[in-house]
């Protein structure tokens, strides 16, 4: 723990970014994005996913704009 508090008051944003990127790895892993021909993943969802784990940290969403995203597409689905 005391490495990743001190990573975080150095770099937040790069610690952001990592976070960000572990969260698209794991809703590729849940949606099975490896598989090309899964049309029920709605494309916004897709370019999330992809924007999440994109290699260059600083072309990854920020983690405020994941939250928005999310929060977005409960408030449609209600």
């Amino acid at each position: 723990l005391f490495p990743y508090t001190t990573l975080f008051r150095s770099a937040p944003e790069a610690v952001e970014r990592a976070e960000v990127f572990a969260l698209g790895r794991l809703l590729a892993e849940v949606f099975e994005l490896g598989d090309a021909d899964k049309p029920e993943v709605p494309a916004e969802w897709r370019e999330l996913v992809v924007g999440c784990v994109r290699e260059d940290p600083l072309a990854r969403p920020r983690l405020s704009e994941v939250e928005t995203f999310f929060v977005r597409e409960l408030e449609r689905r209600q």
